[in-house]
Formats: structure tokens, C-alpha cells, sequence
């Protein structure tokens, strides 16, 4: 069963508000393997997003898909999904987790997962995905690093340290033992069909600010797991705002924006059941 940790509407809203977006480069990296290696005599009709949270990839998918669904295990990151796709009629989202995944048998040319399969029972996913593909379907993992921050156009060393002491100090005890397979690039998981690739050459950039920093790291689960055990501390992330203000060089009560660029490394897992199962 799914672990579940984003089951809150504030937790949702958070996620959908401030979590990055993927570049377009990721949706042709995984249609290109598609034309490489699945057969798909009717192009790419469906398309099916496990874990789509708020729907960030799932949008991303409907561009390239006559039909995609979105499954989640958490009706408020699905309500909030569906908000921000009322303009977009090819899309669906529906309950499910990696043991029932809501979509028939042989009926699926691409499966997505993420930023989301360290949080499923890996085995009972790779079942399910095998169940609801059609042959030559394709299924593609997909991850993303921690940012690194860049400031008036140079990685900023001490931005990133401060940003990075967060994890090893007031938030480690909070951090799920699951995230070690994110930690190490999805390395250790091995997709279940013997024509594969990974493709660890993209990348998310945004420009921001060190308030969108703080925004986006309010969204994680081991902050808010922080929070609900410590709602009497010193919030860590009001803290670390402060730090990184004055790690720039600006006072405390300025009201500029500190403008940063950041930079968050994917790694993305692609494999292709094989034609005649």
C-alpha cells in the first residue's frame, strides 16, 4: 500500500502552488523512446499518471495523449488537480493506489510515476503496470534532486549549505527511510522489461526567490510531519529565510525579494514491455 502523506487540503494546495513544473524536453525525451521502442500501431492514445499529486505531469502528458488519467490515494491533491484542469477536457482523475490501479487490462501505451514510486510498494506496482499496459507500452519513472541555488548568475555555496543544513538538522528525524531511493537517483530500482534507458541530462530551472525556496520546502512531508509534532518551536523554515537573507548581504527588514535561480537535476527511468506479451 502507498505510504500516504499528503493527504491535507493545506498540504495539497502547498504541493500544487509551489512544487516545479517539468520542462517540455522531459515529455519528448519519453514520446522519443516511445517511437524507438513501442510498437503502437494507433499512436499515443492514453496515457496513465500513478501518484499525480496535484496533476503537475499529468497536464504536462495531455498535449501529447488523446486521453490521459491521473490516480492518486488523496482526494484533496485530486480535487486540487481537477481545479487547475477544468480547461482541459482529455483528462480524468480518479482514486487509486499501485495495487489497483482504476484502468482496464491492455488498455495503456505510456504509465507515468513521479516523483512519487519511493512512496509505493514497488513489486505490487510493477504487477499492475504490467497488468494495464498494452504490449510495446511504455512506462516511465521519474524523479528530481533537491535544488541548487544560484545567485546573481554563480552557484551560491553558502545558500545551498544552509538550505541543505535543514535536512541534517532540525527536519532529519522526520525524513522517511523511503527517500533513500530518491536520495540515490532512483539507482537502485530496476524496472521490470529488458528494453530500458535512463536519461539523467535534464533539468528543472526557475527563477525565484529565497521566499519561493522557503515556500516550495514548506510543501515537503517531513516538514509538515515537523510541524505537527513541533507546532510550539521556532519554525525551522522562518529560520532559515532569515539565514539566507543575510547570507546575501541584505538586512532583515528590507522588503526586496531576494531574486535566486534553481536548478533541480531529473532522472528519468523509461522501459518497454516487450511486443508480444
Amino acid at each position: 500500500m502507498a505510504t500516504r502523506l499528503f493527504e491535507g487540503v493545506e498540504h495539497a494546495s502547498l504541493y500544487d502552488k509551489y512544487r516545479p513544473t517539468y520542462p517540455q524536453q522531459l515529455i519528448d525525451s519519453i514520446t522519443q523512446f516511445m517511437k524507438d521502442n513501442c510498437k503502437l500501431n494507433d499512436g499515443f492514445e492514453s496515457a496513465v499518471d500513478i501518484g499525480c499529486g496535484t496533476g503537475q505531469l499529468t497536464r504536462d502528458l495531455a498535449s501529447s495523449f488523446k486521453n490521459v488519467i491521473g490516480v492518486d490515494v488523496s482526494e484533496a491533491q485530486l480535487q486540487c488537480a481537477r481545479d487547475s484542469t477544468m480547461n482541459k477536457h482529455n483528462i480524468v482523475y480518479k482514486f487509486g493506489d499501485e495495487q489497483n490501479i482504476p484502468v482496464d487490462t491492455s488498455s495503456v501505451d505510456l504509465v507515468t510515476c513521479a516523483q512519487a514510486v519511493h512512496w509505493l510498494d514497488f513489486d505490487k506496482f510493477c504487477e499492475e503496470v504490467d497488468r494495464i499496459l498494452k504490449p510495446s507500452g511504455c512506462l516511465a519513472v521519474i524523479g528530481y534532486s533537491l535544488p541548487k541555488m544560484y545567485y546573481q548568475g554563480k552557484l551560491h555555496s553558502g545558500l545551498n549549505r544552509l538550505f541543505n543544513e535543514l535536512f541534517s538538522g532540525p527536519l532529519k528525524p522526520y525524513i522517511a527511510k523511503q527517500t533513500d531511493l530518491l536520495d540515490n537517483r532512483y539507482h537502485d530500482l530496476k524496472l521490470p522489461y529488458n528494453i530500458n534507458r535512463r536519461d539523467d541530462s535534464l533539468v528543472i530551472r526557475k527563477d525565484t526567490t529565497v521566499t519561493g525556496i522557503v515556500n516550495c520546502a514548506s510543501s515537503y512531508s517531513h516538514y509538515q510531519r515537523y510541524k505537527k509534532d513541533n507546532p510550539d518551536k521556532k519554525d525551522p523554515l522562518e529560520e532559515l529565510k532569515l539565514k539566507m537573507t543575510l547570507e546575501v548581504g541584505k538586512q532583515l527588514d528590507s522588503t526586496d525579494e531576494i531574486e535566486v535561480t534553481t536548478e533541480e537535476s531529473i532522472f528519468l527511468l523509461l522501459a518497454a514491455k516487450n511486443s508480444e506479451n
